[in-house]
């Protein structure tokens, strides 16, 4: 009997069995994207050690774990101006702030009636809560809750303090029984901002392991967290294959490529003066959105008009020759100097060109692209799992020379399997890259008569 494998446009000439045994997932490239910025917030509401996610097309979304608008609370604010996608990590070990109201006192006949009013998280900004209650004329109470001034909850007709305790409010909880009545807004109180260890920082850093980052924002200014924070960052790009930096500020001893070192800030049009650490915020945010093909170079900063300890030029050569990310001024705008990270110590192994963020992308990209592209025990170790993995790699080649992201391509070369090396369940690459820098420094030579 005549057997094989068919084409089904144009069958087979033969009578036969034919048979097409196909695996149903293909291998195929997973193509690396960028993650999100990290943002530390050291609030004073909100879940403690947890990660909210903030879209920029949602910027309301989360006011309420938040405690304020993302505009009004300063990180999230210039952080926002640079990236689509915030991962706001609030710490936040407060006490609650309550209030307790005697609604009604005992009599013979029924017992009190007495109200309790707690924050539903902890921390000082519990202490700007109110609530009032007005009779409805339909039955039952309204209830408002008061944020500073601003009412953000409101419930109508509520019975009485069983059913305000039933009520799912973001801000609040009800406790007690009995008549619920009228009163004026009760303020909380009480609410206290819990004290910020290094274990709360090392567990932010853990928490990153797991989580889309692509860039950390760090703005605390004590050294040994700083320290911390580098070291983690090593660890997670040198042993753990992750492509992350952290973002710091007035740390010289970094040196590293996954470190941007921020020496000075800028004030906005409405006239706040960020410090050199909160300026943090925004270089992360601009990093993680920047894909392989950007720079951040001469990039301006949204809303700010000044720059805050101004460098002369001599202090701005000085400073990129030390691995500096600074501003500059540019009549009345604020930009980005030059988009390096903190690495000024060059070897074989960190040439020059690996300080370029724009650079780094480019390495970090192609990196994440064969991790995911090439997992274990997806191919076999023999000539048909070889030819299929070059033929992987010279796609993946072609991509990114398409991109403009790599230059001086030899498709078929710089990036393959090393036959000779591979055995048992060991496959070796070899692998050539040129990455595409920017054009930042352009000279010219003008002849005149």
């Amino acid at each position: 009997m005549n057997s094989g494998r068919f084409d089904k446009l144009t069958g087979r000439i033969r009578p036969g069995t034919y048979i097409n045994v196909d695996s149903n997932t293909q291998p195929g490239i997973q193509f690396a994207t960028r993650g999100s910025a990290l943002i530390p917030l050291v609030n004073s509401w909100g879940p403690n050690a947890t990660i909210i996610k903030v879209e920029a097309t949602a910027i309301s979304a989360h006011d309420a774990e938040l405690g304020d608008s993302v505009y009004n609370i300063l990180l999230l604010a210039e952080a926002i101006k640079g990236a689509g996608t915030l991962l706001v990590y609030n710490i936040n070990k407060g006490t609650k702030s309550t209030v307790t109201k005697t609604i009604q006192e005992a009599t013979e006949e029924a017992a009190a009636s007495v109200l309790t009013i707690t924050a539903k998280y902890g921390g000082t900004r519990g202490n700007d809560l109110k609530v009032s209650s007005t009779a409805n004329p339909e039955g039952g109470y309204d209830l408002k809750v008061i944020l500073d001034t601003t009412t953000v909850e409101e419930y109508t007709g509520v019975a009485d303090i069983e059913a305000a305790a039933s009520l799912e409010s973001a801000y609040v909880l009800f406790a007690g029984s009995g008549s619920l009545g009228e009163f004026a807004a009760l303020s909380l109180a009480g609410g206290t901002a819990g004290e910020v260890t290094n274990a709360d920082i090392s567990a932010m850093l853990d928490a990153v392991e797991d989580e889309p980052v692509s860039c950390i924002c760090f703005p605390f200014t004590d050294a040994t967290l700083k320290a911390v924070a580098v070291s983690k960052v090593r660890y997670l790009r040198d042993n753990c294959g992750k492509s992350i930096q952290v973002v710091l500020s007035d740390y010289p001893q970094a040196d590293y490529e996954g470190v941007i070192n921020v020496t000075n800030s800028y004030a906005r049009s409405d006239g706040v003066a960020l410090t050199h650490a909160q300026a943090t915020a925004y270089v992360a945010a601009i990093t993680a959105a920047a894909t392989e093909t950007v720079s951040n170079t001469y990039k301006v900063v949204a809303d700010a008009d000044t720059v805050v300890d101004k460098k002369t030029n001599e202090e701005a050569e000085a400073a990129i020759l030390a691995g500096e990310f600074f501003f500059t001024q540019e009549q009345e705008r604020v930009i980005v100097e030059y988009d390096i990270n903190s690495l000024h110590t060059f070897t074989k192994t960190r040439s020059k060109s690996y300080r370029k963020n724009k650079v780094l992308r480019v390495y970090d990209a192609l990196s994440d692209t064969l991790r995911l592209t090439f997992p274990p025990n997806r191919f076999t170790n023999d000539e048909t799992g070889w030819n299929l993995m070059d033929g992987l790699c010279q796609t993946i080649l072609q991509y990114y020379l398409d991109e403009s992201a790599i230059k001086n391509v030899d498709i078929a070369n710089d990036l393959k399997v090393n036959r000779g090396e591979c055995e048992g369940d060991s496959v070796y690459f070899d692998a050539r890259i040129h990455a595409v820098d920017a054009a930042e420094k352009l000279y010219f030579t003008v002849i005149t008569d």
